[in-house]
C-alpha cells in the first residue's frame, strides 16, 4: 500500500473517529494529530523519497543493458580513390571507385557492469546515512507535534476552567445584583451601592466574553494542529489538570534529545561523504559486453540468396579507469568537506550546552513554582470562604457593598493567579519531557 493509500485510510479513519467519538482527551488528541497532521503527513512523503534515492543511488551499480537499432539509405555512395595500378593502370593515377551499398541495418545489444568502485560503495552508505537523518527528523517532527498538542490541549483546558469560574462568578453577582434593586426600588440600598454592583457585573461579563473568545481561538488552533477544519466539531473532556510530584535533579538528562541525534547523523553522513570523494582517487572497473547483427543489401529483394548479407559481431572486455590528476579538484573539495564537518561539530557542542541550560531551566521553573502553586491553591480556597462568608453577612446586614465588592474581587484575583502558576508548571513539565526526550510518553 503506498503512502497516498495510507493516508487517504488514516484520514478517513480520523473522520469516523471524529464523528463517533464525542470527546478527546489529551491522549487521543496527539493519537489524532500523530495520524492527520499536515506537517507530519509531508515528512512521511520525505521518508519514502529518500528510499527511491537511495534505490537510485543502488541503481548504477546494477547490469546497465541498453538495445539498439538501426537503418540507413545511402543515398550517394561516398567515392574514394585508389591507385589506377592496382587494376593495371599507369603508376601515379588514381580511379574513382565507390565502396558500400545502397542500404544497410544494424542492431545490437550492449551491456555495462560495474565491478569495483570504491567511490559507489562509499557513495551507497552515504545515501543510506541520508535515509537515516530523515527518519531521525520525521520522528523530531513527531515529537515537535505531540509537545504542541499538549501545549495547546492544557491551555485549552485552563481556559475551560476559567470560564466555569467565571460563569459561577457572575452568577453570584447576578443573584445578588437581582436582590440589591428589589432592595432599592425599597429604599432599602442607595444608588451608589446598586451602581457598584452593576458596574462589577459588566466588567465580569466582558471578562467571560474575553474567555470565551480566548477558548474559541484556542480550540482552533488545537484543530490545525490535529490537522482538522475549523469548522470540525471538537470537544475536550472535562478532566482536572493534575501536577505531577515527580522529584527532579539539575543534572544532565538530555541523552534522548532527538536534536542531537541529528546532528550526529549528519556528522557520519559528512564523513561518508568525504571518504567518497577521497575514493575517487581510486581506479573502477567495468565489465562490457556487446553484441550486434549489421546487414547490407542494394534492393528490398530478400527472395534471392545472397541479396541480403548478415555479419554477427560480439565483443567481450573489460575497462579500467584510473584517475591521474583533475586539477586538484577533489583535493578542494576535501578541504571544504573537512571544515564542513569541524562546523558540525562546533554545533553539536553548542546544541549540547543550550539543551543542557534549557532542561536546567524548566526543573527549575517546575520545582520554584511548585511552592507557588501550593500557595495560590491554598489561597483559592481561602478566597472562596472570604467570599462566602462575607456575602452571608452581607445578605444578614451586616457587611455592606464594598466589603462584599471587595471579597469578589480578591476570588478573581485569587483564581488567576492560580491558573497562572498551574499553567507555568504544566508548560514547564512538557518542556523538562521534550527537552529529555520522553514527551513521547503522552502517546502511551
Amino acid at each position: 500500500m503506498t503512502w497516498k493509500r495510507i493516508a487517504v485510510v488514516a484520514a478517513l479513519f480520523g473522520i469516523v473517529n471524529v464523528q463517533a467519538q464525542d470527546s478527546f482527551n489529551l491522549k487521543s488528541c496527539v493519537d489524532y494529530a500523530l495520524s492527520n497532521n499536515f506537517d507530519l503527513l509531508k515528512a512521511e512523503i520525505q521518508r519514502e523519497s529518500i528510499n527511491y534515492q537511495v534505490k537510485e543511488q543502488m541503481s548504477s551499480g546494477l547490469p546497465q543493458i541498453a538495445g539498439y537499432t538501426s537503418f540507413s539509405d545511402n543515398v550517394l555512395i561516398p567515392t574514394q580513390l585508389v591507385p589506377g595500378e592496382f587494376f593495371g593502370g599507369a603508376p601515379g593515377t588514381f580511379l574513382p571507385v565507390k565502396f558500400g551499398v545502397h542500404y544497410s541495418v544494424a542492431a545490437g545489444l550492449e551491456l555495462n557492469q560495474l565491478l569495483f568502485s570504491q567511490q559507489f560503495f562509499n557513495g551507497l552508505k552515504t545515501a543510506r546515512k541520508a535515509k537515516e537523518v530523515v527518519d531521525v527528523s520525521v520522528d523530531q517532527a513527531k515529537e515537535q507535534v505531540v509537545y504542541t498538542v499538549a501545549n495547546y490541549y492544557y491551555q485549552a483546558q485552563a481556559f475551560k476552567i476559567q470560564l466555569k469560574m467565571l460563569e459561577d462568578n457572575y452568577d453570584r453577582l447576578s443573584k445578588i445584583t437581582d436582590i440589591a434593586e428589589v432592595q432599592y426600588k425599597n429604599d432599602m440600598m442607595r444608588k451608589l451601592d446598586l451602581d457598584q454592583l452593576i458596574v462589577n457585573k459588566k466588567n465580569l461579563e466582558t471578562s467571560l466574553n474575553n474567555a470565551k473568545i480566548g477558548y474559541n481561538q484556542q480550540m482552533n488552533g488545537l484543530k490545525i494542529i490535529l490537522g482538522m477544519d475549523v469548522e470540525d466539531e471538537l470537544t475536550l473532556v472535562d478532566e482536572e489538570i493534575q501536577v505531577k510530584d515527580s522529584e527532579y535533579e539539575n543534572i544532565k538528562k538530555i541523552s534522548n534529545n532527538l536534536s542531537q541525534k541529528v546532528l550526529q547523523t549528519k556528522l557520519e553522513m559528512s564523513e561518508l561523504e568525504y571518504k567518497t570523494i577521497k575514493a575517487g582517487y581510486y581506479p573502477s572497473l567495468h565489465l562490457n559486453f556487446s553484441t550486434s547483427i549489421n546487414g547490407q543489401f542494394d534492393k528490398f529483394n530478400f527472395k534471392n540468396e545472397g541479396s541480403f548479407n548478415r555479419y554477427p559481431f560480439m565483443m567481450l572486455g573489460l575497462t579500467l579507469n584510473v584517475p591521474i590528476f583533475d586539477g586538484l579538484k577533489k583535493n578542494s573539495q576535501l578541504k571544504q568537506k573537512a571544515l564542513a564537518m569541524e562546523q558540525m561539530k562546533f554545533d553539536q557542542q553548542k546544541t549540547t550546552h543550550q539543551l543542557n541550560l534549557q532542561y536546567q531551566n524548566a526543573v527549575y521553573t517546575i520545582q520554584q513554582n511548585r511552592s507557588i502553586y501550593a500557595l495560590q491553591k491554598e489561597n483559592l480556597g481561602f478566597a472562596n470562604q472570604l467570599y462566602d462568608a462575607v456575602k452571608h453577612t452581607y445578605n444578614d446586614g451586616i457587611s455592606n457593598i464594598t466589603e462584599l465588592i471587595n471579597a469578589e474581587n480578591s476570588l478573581k484575583e485569587a483564581q488567576n493567579n492560580y491558573l497562572n502558576a498551574l499553567m507555568k508548571i504544566k508548560i514547564a513539565e512538557l518542556d523538562e519531557m521534550y527537552i529529555s526526550g520522553n514527551i513521547n510518553e503522552l502517546t502511551q
